[in-house]
């Protein structure tokens, strides 16, 4: 009866991971795939302590007087092993089955930003750079280029575009080296 409620609720603890069934609370199958990554190790780490290690309850078994069969060491060695590349066996299929529902779960994900961005309202490009006045001649006129346009400007760094009120988004040193830049490229 032990081994059969061990079995149920091993059955039920995978179970529940998978989310097959609706649950109160999902979470992504990513977390369940990294708790499947880290716990699948442990049981071939068990299996090789067991196989290397000393005799588990020796006293035990040997008080059941059994004189068939192999002998302690050979039967926990082989028990070791079963338990090594079996653990291991099950947790890279369970994991590859969880890889799968993961993949499933970010395609839903992904239909699902899909249908919002198809509801949104769509707003029509501008015609400029946001922030920038439009010339007599309906060209855009960059304040990036000191007032040229933007065909006439020869270059515009990321420094030179302000990306806020009188912030550049740039630290003090990336802008001494972008002047410097600029500067070798306009004596050229």
């Amino acid at each position: 009866m032990t081994r059969i409620l061990l079995v149920a609720v091993g059955f039920l603890y995978f179970y529940s991971r998978l989310q097959v069934d609706p649950v109160p609370r999902r979470f992504s199958q990513g977390i369940s795939l990294l708790i499947t990554i880290v716990e699948s190790p442990a049981d071939g780490l068990l299996g090789i302590v067991l196989w290397l290690g000393t005799l588990v309850a020796a006293d035990f078994y040997r008080s059941l007087g059994r004189s068939w069969g192999a002998s302690l060491r050979t039967d926990q060695t082989i028990g070791a092993g079963i338990l090594w590349m079996l653990g291991d066996f099950l947790g890279v299929v369970y994991s590859m089955v969880l890889m799968r529902a993961f993949a499933a779960d970010e395609r839903r994900k992904a239909e699902e930003v899909d249908v919002e961005l198809d509801i949104a309202p769509v707003q029509p490009p501008s015609a400029s750079f946001s922030g920038d006045r439009v010339a007599d001649d309906s060209e855009p006129v960059s304040s990036a280029c000191g007032g040229r346009t933007i065909r006439n400007c020869a270059i515009v760094s990321v420094t030179d575009i302000r990306v806020g009120p009188g912030r550049s988004g740039e630290s003090e040193e990336s802008r001494g080296a972008s002047s410097r830049q600029r500067d070798r490229f306009s004596a050229q």
